[in-house]
């Protein structure tokens, strides 16, 4: 992340620590001072009001007393011109230290790429991760957190090394397929586009007690959302007369045939924050109308090329992070030219059939083991149970 405008915010304690002793540089400034010389970074040392203790078990006790009530000797004033926020602490009582949270909690995340360390001696991250998804609201918290243990701080700039070039942002946007399905994988109930989950599931007893627990997760999903126009057919846009509620949520929606008419452009256009039209038809419907509608944006394409959409989409629209809600068999390309990053699945307790009904990842087969390079293997991040028998997953696509 060099060429990444950044900034490092740490806490960190000289004295004695647990397993190593009394130092004079805490382990956490240690590694914040390795990632500063590899990034470039500016740095900000959290300080707290008042000095904790030279020992380390006062220590420990002094900063159970002051969680949620932590003074600081000086406010980060202004993080607005960073695109990237290094966080880094040792873990006291199963997280941050408590002056981190008052340094942290008055910022405008929004945007912002952040980045987790740790130091500890065998609390890992502990709940560092999840807490600081809560407090830096709408920032993009990324799941590679590292944690390093103290006694191996000063051993640790190889490690430190391989995790920035590992986080390298692409110059693209951040995918995450978000998708309900089956128990067996589908995400339609037949085999034409007279079937379609969203109709469907509200009628079946055992599904539908639980299927609103997808539009929750859905809501609280990215702000971009890439679909396609076939999709937004099948769910009627072209017909529907009432105008919704605005949300706050770009659509971006890939229709070359096309499936979307002047209707259901006018429709998404009252609907969402602003429609961003991918299509290679230059003779599409959206072509007319983009002098009437304020938040219509077309990107058009002598062919389309995913990645070089994902780089558009990036750049000229500072979509950094996106969540694909499309068909099988776009799904499909995504998934074999690498351009999935995270899958975020409901699963609906329901089973279907059926080996011409769409599942999560249609699309063409591999043919031989040469081709074993284009399956996407995955690592586990969350499991949630939810109510009425429904389950949650969430995975971490695993790179090259």
């Amino acid at each position: 992340m060099k060429d990444k405008i950044s900034l490092i915010i740490y806490f960190s304690r000289a004295d004695e620590n647990y397993a190593v002793g009394y130092i004079d540089k805490g382990n956490t400034e240690i590694v914040a001072e390795y990632v500063q010389k590899l990034t470039n970074a500016d740095m900000f040392k959290v300080e707290p009001l008042v000095p904790y203790a030279k020992d380390y078990m006062t220590c420990i006790e002094e900063a159970k007393q002051r969680v949620g009530n932590a003074p600081i000797k000086e406010d980060i004033k202004d993080i607005s011109k960073y695109e990237v926020i290094y966080i880094m602490s040792p873990i006291y009582w199963g997280t941050y230290a408590p002056e981190l949270e008052t340094a942290l909690k008055n910022l405008d995340f929004t945007g912002k790429i952040v980045r987790v360390i740790s130091t500890h001696e065998g609390s890992g991250l502990a709940n560092m991760v999840n807490d600081i998804k809560r407090i830096c609201i709408n920032a993009n918290v990324l799941d590679d957190a590292i944690a390093i243990k103290g006694s191996q701080a000063k051993k640790s700039k190889s490690i430190i090394e391989s995790w920035i070039k590992k986080g390298e942002v692409m110059n693209r946007s951040i995918t995450t397929l978000f998708m309900l399905e089956s128990l067996d994988g589908k995400i339609s109930t037949g085999n034409n586009d007279n079937f379609d989950v969203d109709k469907d599931f509200p009628k079946i007893k055992g599904v539908k007690e639980g299927l609103y627990q997808y539009y929750e997760l859905e809501s609280i999903t990215d702000v971009f959302s890439l679909n396609t126009g076939r999709v937004m057919a099948k769910i009627g846009v072209n017909e529907r007369i009432d105008y919704p509620e605005k949300i706050d949520v770009t659509f971006i929606i890939i229709d070359n045939k096309p499936h979307l008419n002047d209707k259901g452009i006018d429709y998404l256009c009252h609907w969402v924050k602003k429609l961003i039209l991918v299509t290679t038809n230059k003779d599409h419907i959206a072509h007319n109308l983009k002098e009437k509608y304020d938040n219509l944006e077309i990107l058009l394409y002598e062919k389309l090329d995913l990645k070089q959409m994902l780089e558009d989409l990036y750049k000229k629209y500072d979509v950094k992070r996106l969540t694909i809600q499309s068909g099988g068999n776009l799904n499909g390309l995504f998934v074999r030219e690498k351009l999935i990053d995270y899958v975020n699945i409901v699963i609906a307790p329901i089973i279907i059939g059926g080996n011409d009904v769409s599942t999560l990842v249609d699309g063409e087969s591999i043919k031989n083991e040469n081709e074993l390079s284009k399956l996407m293997p995955l690592q586990l991040l969350e499991c949630n149970k939810l109510n009425d028998s429904y389950i949650q997953v969430k995975y971490k696509v695993i790179k090259d």
